[in-house]
């Protein structure tokens, strides 16, 4: 039985609201996925007698590098 490390992911959203006048106003929001740059690797090579028998090569699925989305909203 194989058994893969924990997956671990840490998204992170930081807004700012201003407000121009009483009815137009404006939205900064920085948005980061896998803030903290996590790598969670795949599960090693199981054949064995094979060449990546015990050797992990590549990350797991779904896993990403950082991400940072910026975007700009405005309100009337």
């Amino acid at each position: 039985m194989i058994t893969a490390s924990n997956f671990d992911n840490i998204d992170l959203s930081l807004m700012k609201e201003q407000h121009i006048t009483e009815t137009i106003g404006v939205q900064f929001r920085a948005e980061f996925f896998n803030a903290f740059n996590i790598q969670n690797y795949g599960n090693p090579g199981v054949t064995y007698g094979g060449n990546n028998f015990g050797v992990i090569t590549a990350l797991a699925p779904g896993a990403n590098p950082r991400q940072i989305q910026f975007s700009l909203r405005g309100s009337f």
